[in-house]
C-alpha cells in the first residue's frame, strides 16, 4: 500500500478503534428536485438517533416529521446476536405496530452497505471501516478541499447497494472523509457523472475528535439531473459512554404483532383493546299535566310548556344515541 495511505490508515485506526461506543443525534432535511418524485411529501425532516457499542449493541431511531408533527417512526435494535425492526402506527407514532426479529440490522439485509447515519457512513466503504478498506484503495492524487490539503482515493466495484465505483477525498492531516462520489460504472467516473455525492461542509472538534458536523448528500438520475438532496446537521455526538443492555432490545407493547423471522414463528399477536362498558339504562321521563275542565279562551298558556317538554325529550334521546355511538 502507498506510504501516505498507510499513514492515514494508521491514524484513523488509532482514532476509531480507541472508541468503545458512539452516540449521535442529527437532523436530516430533505429537498426534492424536478419531477422525479410524484405526490405530496408527507415529511421534510428526519430526526435520527443512533447508538453503537463495541459489544455489538446497536440502536437506531428515525422520526419523519412535518414541522413538529411526527408522521412516521421506525426503530432498529441489535443485542449483538439478533436484531429487531420496530415499525410504529401512522395514526399514533408512539404505538408499536409490527416487530420483526432478524439476523441483519435495519436495512443491511441483502446489501453490503453499512446502515448508519450518513456522517458516520462516510467512515465505511461498504461494511468495512475506512482504515481497513484503505489497503485496497488506489491513490489518485492530492487536491485542496475546504481550504485544507486532501488526498483522493479510488475504490472500484464496491457493492453498496449495487456495484459502483467510489472516490473518497480524505483530509490529509486527520484522515477524516471530506467528500465521497459514487458512480454507477467506470465510464460515469471518467465523465465525472456521479450517481450520488456526500460532501462535508464543516469539520469541528468534539470531545477531542474531529468530525464533519454539517454535510450534504445529493442523488442524481442517469442523465445527471439532481433528484434529491439531504442536509445533515449533527446536534450532538458522544464517545465512550456506557449503556444498559435494555437499550438494545425493544419492550413489546400489547398492540404489536411480533414475528421471529429467524425461527419462522409468531411470538405475540396484538391484544385488542377492551371495548368501553355499555351505556347505563336511561330512566323514562314522566310528565304530569293537569287539564282544567273548562278550556281557556287562549291556548298559548299550554303550548309553551308542551313545546319545552317535547324539546327536552328530543335532546335527551339524541344525547343517549350519541353517547352509545362513541
Amino acid at each position: 500500500m502507498n506510504d501516505l495511505l498507510q499513514a492515514i490508515a494508521d491514524r484513523l485506526a488509532w482514532d476509531l478503534d480507541s472508541s468503545t461506543s458512539v452516540e449521535i443525534h442529527l437532523d436530516a432535511r430533505i429537498t426534492r428536485h424536478g419531477t422525479a418524485f410524484s405526490g405530496e411529501q408527507s415529511f421534510d425532516t428526519i430526526k435520527e438517533h443512533y447508538i453503537e457499542e463495541v459489544g455489538g449493541g446497536r440502536f437506531y431511531e428515525m422520526r419523519g416529521q412535518s414541522g413538529d408533527r411526527v408522521v412516521i417512526m421506525s426503530r432498529y435494535y441489535s443485542d449483538g446476536t439478533r436484531c429487531a425492526d420496530v415499525q410504529f402506527s401512522s395514526v399514533n407514532p408512539d404505538q408499536q405496530q409490527t416487530i420483526m426479529i432478524n439476523r441483519q440490522f435495519a436495512l443491511e439485509n441483502g446489501t453490503d452497505r453499512r446502515n448508519v447515519p450518513a456522517p458516520l457512513r462516510a467512515f465505511y466503504v461498504g461494511r468495512s471501516p475506512l482504515h481497513q478498506a484503505l489497503p485496497r484503495g488506489e491513490l489518485l492524487g492530492k487536491l485542496e478541499i475546504l481550504g485544507r490539503p486532501g488526498v483522493q482515493v479510488l475504490f472500484r466495484e464496491d457493492k453498496q447497494p449495487s456495484a459502483q465505483a467510489q472516490v473518497i477525498i480524505l483530509d490529509e492531516a486527520t484522515g477524516i472523509p471530506m467528500k465521497i462520489d459514487g458512480f454507477r460504472n467506470e465510464a460515469d467516473r471518467q465523465n465525472q457523472k456521479p450517481w450520488w455525492t456526500w460532501t462535508a461542509s464543516s469539520l469541528e472538534q468534539i470531545n477531542g475528535r474531529t468530525f464533519p458536523i454539517k454535510s450534504k448528500t445529493s442523488n442524481y438520475d442517469a442523465d445527471g439531473n439532481l433528484m434529491l438532496s439531504t442536509e445533515y446537521d449533527v446536534q450532538s455526538i458522544k464517545f465512550n459512554q456506557s449503556y444498559a443492555a435494555s437499550t438494545f432490545w425493544p419492550v413489546y407493547q400489547p398492540e404489536a404483532m411480533v414475528y421471529d423471522n429467524i425461527e419462522q414463528r409468531v411470538i405475540a399477536e396484538p391484544t385488542p383493546k377492551p371495548l368501553p362498558p355499555p351505556a347505563p339504562p336511561v330512566p323514562p321521563v314522566v310528565t304530569t299535566k293537569t287539564i282544567e275542565a273548562v278550556p281557556p279562551a287562549d291556548w298559548s298558556s299550554t303550548v309553551s310548556p308542551l313545546a319545552l317538554g317535547l324539546g327536552v325529550a328530543v335532546l335527551l334521546a339524541a344525547g343517549v344515541l350519541l353517547w352509545r355511538r362513541r
